[in-house]
């Protein structure tokens, strides 16, 4: 799986709150400048005259923006996958205040319809920096999005589609909100909806008066934060992880089903550095020719077809019903098997019944670790993995490197060194979403590619890593330091 973040570009408060004369309502206030965002309604604090009397209800939104024309860009690029490859998720991150906290409520995102601006308000208590009106002043208000014009409907708070339509449920109060907006995201893409980014509320009930109380006051941080890891953000999922199996090459078993048994092996074509593709196989698939010897006198499989992953990357599948301890395979174009592109000797492991579940322990080592990252750049972290109490008999030349464990069930976090403060934690795999931090293996051990952008400039941070063996989730001991560059 691949991260990427695209941080908030605009964002401001909206209110018709009573300023502290509790008389006038902040219907034309702004706070476009302001490092937090937030959502409250305030029940009953002054009443109408009856009979009966009607209780007050004053309510506060944000608006919020992103830059989907960098999404779309990255996808042209390649950098991020098409429509049904990548998921997205709105990340905003909670401010704590020394005010009171609602806690047991829902909030509503919702698209907004019309175009706004964000202003340069920056007094969310007293409400004294003016937005814009019909005639002068910058950002958007509880009636107007912008000078001059009004919202559609400016004793609402904003215009905003019906649907898609999203909720966040709170129970303390001070949770994050995070929730897959991937359907919202790809029609702003697609140019189906205009990108006005969403409008974040309490949900019906919660905000209009019906439950009788107030929720008082929820708030998060906008993008002006200080705070580089708590910026809003869309933050962009996709599976990039790839499961090569030419280290851990099993042959069909009688004790496992056949996918226990298949196995996956990838070619990768470069040119000059550069993945690229096969002139051959435009427009076709590779194929694997599976032979018993060296001279290809016995063809045992073919396996077919073979899968275009992306530029310069292909792979193929299957299962192998075989006793042999290595196999001489031929990479061959589909649609014309004498056009042979790669040839290569694969060893092959035979599955047993084994009534030992001890769990083995590991040594693990960043191979090509460096002290110092720019954040402009994208790393491959290197694992090499081998068995904790290995070392030659007195029959092994004094030389021999202990072999490379695969271990095909591994995660990673990264945290900040000086607080401990987890940044991106292990997601373990489950069946409903891919694993956004599970490694990438091959015949030399693990990996994942990483973009430091993620991480604050002029700190330290250290990754660690979580192993899956014989079942069981163990996090191994050793920790893997580094700097990001300013």
């Amino acid at each position: 799986m691949s991260i990427k973040k695209y941080i908030a570009d605009a964002d401001t408060t909206i209110t018709d709150a009573y300023k502290p004369n509790l008389i006038t309502r902040a219907t034309g206030s702004n706070m476009g400048l302001s490092d937090a965002v937030e959502v409250f309604s305030i029940y009953g604090q002054s009443f109408t005259a009856g009979p009966p009397p009607v209780a007050s209800v004053e309510k506060t939104r944000f608006l919020m923006k992103f830059p989907i024309a960098d999404i779309i860009a990255d996808r042209a690029a390649g950098i991020i996958p098409a429509a049904a490859g990548v998921s997205f998720v709105l990340n905003i991150y909670n401010a704590v205040t020394p005010q009171t906290l609602p806690k047991d409520f829902i909030l509503a995102i919702l698209a907004v319809d019309e175009e706004w601006t964000e202003g340069d308000g920056l007094d969310m208590e007293d409400y004294s920096d003016p937005g814009a009106d019909a005639t002068s002043g910058t950002g958007a208000t509880w009636a107007y999005r912008s000078r001059g014009n009004i919202w559609t409907a400016p004793d609402v708070g904003g215009s905003y589609h019906a649907a898609p339509a999203y909720t966040a449920t709170f129970v303390t109060g001070s949770e994050d909100l995070s929730v897959d907006i991937t359907a919202l995201v790809e029609e702003w893409i697609s140019g189906a909806k205009a990108n006005y980014g969403v409008g974040v509320m309490l949900s019906g009930s919660f905000e209009d008066g019906t439950n009788l109380r107030s929720y008082y006051d929820k708030k998060f941080f906008a993008r002006g934060t200080e705070f580089f890891f708590k910026k809003p953000s869309i933050e962009a999922r996709w599976n990039a992880t790839e499961f090569d199996d030419r280290g851990n090459f099993y042959a069909t078993s009688p004790v496992m089903d056949a996918t226990a048994n298949t196995n996956r092996i990838y070619l990768k074509t470069y040119v000059a550095g550069v993945l690229t593709d096969i002139l051959g196989l435009v427009g076709l698939v590779p194929a694997l020719k599976i032979y018993n010897d060296s001279t290809k006198t016995t063809l045992l499989d073919t396996w077919t077809p073979g899968i275009k992953a992306s530029t310069g990357v292909y792979y193929v599948s299957g299962v192998l019903d075989t006793d042999l301890s290595s196999i001489y395979v031929e990479w061959v174009n589909s649609a014309d098997e004498t056009m042979i592109w790669h040839t290569e000797t694969i060893e092959v492991h035979q599955r047993t019944i084994n009534s030992d579940n001890t769990v083995p322990q590991y040594v693990t080592t960043v191979s090509n670790l460096k002290p110092l990252y720019l954040n402009t750049e994208t790393t491959r972290f290197r694992l090499y993995t081998r068995l904790k109490d290995w070392s030659p008999t007195i029959y092994t030349v004094a030389s021999a490197e202990p072999e490379v464990q695969i271990i095909e069930e591994a995660y990673y976090k990264i945290f900040r060194v000086v607080d401990d403060l987890t940044l991106i934690d292990y997601s373990v795999y489950d069946t409903t979403e891919p694993s956004s931090t599970r490694l990438s293996y091959d015949v030399s051990g693990s990996y994942f590619d990483f973009d430091m952008s993620l991480l604050e400039p002029g700190y330290m941070f250290g990754m660690k890593f979580l192993y899956r063996i014989k079942g069981e989730y163990k996090e191994q001991p050793e920790i893997f330091k580094f700097r990001v560059a300013e």
